[in-house]
């Protein structure tokens, strides 16, 4: 399966993502990105039959950025930008599991644009969904302004609403997003590459030395670091993307919100601890259940692999 390879340089980063023998480089996909240069993306420079490389990718990881303290309409402004991006590809007639979704190879460069990556590749495994990117970004922002912080928890609401990921809905249902809107400016013109250009020999296109590159992960065994919670009735797919994580249905003070008179306002604190993972049911009025045992209350309970969380009526499967 392929890897990517991501390289630091003193004055800019690299991208190398390193196919093995069953994946095929997808040609109209690869024309679409380097051809037309659609804004957003980061244009692959060195194609060859084992490897893609994206090169001079400047300014910095985006997971840097919206970590050191930053506006409520900046947030929103690179929100938009991804969904723009991700519009492109579905419009486009493009593969959405192509685009890496990771928030470590997604970047914001100087003049404030988002650059995701694209990989027109086949046998791509589907890891993260649109969802889990957009909910991990909103958790990951620190925001400059504490009074804005209800806006950025609208939003996470209104993300864990949603089934299934929907850019309509998304801007439609919450109407703050609106007023935070920001077209993104036209892109400098790049060199397109000659559409009859082949592929290069491999011996052409070797980087420098492999020791000093930190090789970050396979796309078919990417691990989030996070225990995942599948709803039943839904099959909606929940991360448990912090240290405690309250599920309930008071949109205000929770985590992963539930429309169901009979989960409790706050119901339950998922803890995760290293690789261990507790469940604490916070005094709510018609219980927590763990495989069909009903668990006491403000006692951690540790949960395993396919253990059934029933929260009241609502059941989940965790996996970790």
């Amino acid at each position: 399966m392929a890897k990517i390879v991501f390289k630091h340089g003193k004055t800019s980063n690299n991208i190398c993502v390193k196919l093995s023998g069953k994946d095929t480089i997808m040609t109209v996909d690869l024309s679409n990105i380097t051809l037309k240069s659609p804004k957003g993306f980061v244009k692959p420079e060195i194609i060859a039959k084992n490897q893609i490389v994206y090169e001079n990718l400047k300014g910095g990881r985006i997971k840097s950025y919206l970590s050191m303290g930053i506006q409520v309409s900046q947030f929103f402004s690179i929100v938009d930008q991804v969904l723009n991006i991700t519009k492109y590809i579905i419009d486009n007639g493009l593969l959405l599991e192509c685009l890496v979704k990771n928030i470590d190879y997604i970047f914001f460069d100087d003049e404030n644009k988002v650059r995701m990556i694209y990989v027109p590749i086949s046998h791509m495994a589907e890891t993260e969904d649109m969802l889990w990117l957009l909910r991990y970004m909103a958790d990951s922002a620190v925001l400059k302004n504490k009074s804005e912080i209800k806006e950025l928890r609208d939003f996470k609401n209104c993300l864990s609403s949603l089934s299934a990921f929907d850019i309509d809905k998304i801007r439609k249902e919450l109407p703050l997003y609106k007023n935070f809107l920001h077209e993104l400016d036209e892109d400098e013109p790049t060199d397109l590459m000659d559409e009859s250009t082949e592929l290069m020999d491999d011996d052409k296109t070797d980087l420098a030395d492999e020791t000093e590159t930190y090789i970050m992960n396979e796309f078919s065994e990417q691990v989030t670091g996070f225990p995942k919670l599948k709803r039943l009735s839904t099959n909606e797919v929940v991360y448990i993307n912090k240290s405690v994580f309250r599920i309930g249905k008071d949109k205000n003070c929770v985590d992963y919100f539930i429309d169901n008179v009979a989960v409790s306002r706050s119901h339950a604190d998922i803890i995760v601890r290293g690789t261990r993972c507790f469940i604490v049911d916070l005094k709510s009025k018609n219980k927590t259940y763990i495989n069909d045992n009903v668990i006491p209350i403000n006692t951690e309970y540790e949960l395993h692999n396919d253990d059934v969380i029933t929260l009241a009526d609502e059941e989940f499967i965790i996996n970790f």
